[in-house]
């Protein structure tokens, strides 16, 4: 009980100092989302995917007609094809979200890195020592909304950019009024 209290200041201090903590994992997010959404939704958009572990408890805990993963990562994209590989209606894409459509260096301490991104981001007191691990593909979401969903209402958005999150949004201006709910990480 004690060391629940002490881990919650230090979650707030390294918080305070911009040194993030580790939150609620995927299966507790999705659990939060019951309170938001019906079972029963139709689409679902897991922005930032990695190995789909999100994914995997969307799958468990709702009923939803079809769900789209991105992932820039060329290596969690292709654990994503070979994990979701039976499923009809999950669509996987090679991309990530950003203001405007580019390529960007994505940095992490190897391909794949759960915590990889586009910004060479300083997390030594994590004892992390980012350097470049690939060249990604970042698309607007405004565009893929258009293209892909023929600008239909989406029930989830759930975004994990890793320090992207404003980016993506601005690429978002015209799809966010049919996003029903959004989830960043």
């Amino acid at each position: 009980k004690n060391l629940n209290f002490i881990k919650t200041i230090v979650d707030y201090g390294n918080s305070l100092l911009g040194r993030g903590s580790w939150g609620i994992g995927p299966r507790e997010e999705v659990e939060k989302l019951k309170y938001f959404l019906p079972r029963d939704i139709d689409i679902v958009i897991d922005v930032g995917a990695h190995n789909g572990q999100f994914s995997d408890n969307i799958i468990s805990e709702f009923n939803f007609n079809n769900l789209y993963m991105l992932e820039p990562s060329k290596t969690c994209y292709e654990n994503l094809l070979e994990k979701f590989n039976n499923l009809e209606n999950i669509h996987i894409f090679n991309f990530g979200l950003s203001d405007k459509e580019e390529t960007a260096i994505f940095y992490g301490e190897f391909p794949g890195d759960s915590h990889s991104g586009v910004y060479k981001r300083k997390l030594r007191h994590f004892e992390k020592n980012y350097s470049e691990v690939e060249r990604v593909n970042l698309k607007t979401f405004d565009e893929f909304w258009k293209n892909t969903l023929q600008n239909k209402e989406i029930d989830l958005l759930k975004v994990d950019v890793e320090g992207h999150e404003l980016a993506a949004l601005k690429g978002a201006t015209e799809s966010l009024k049919s996003i029903k709910v959004i989830q960043f990480e």
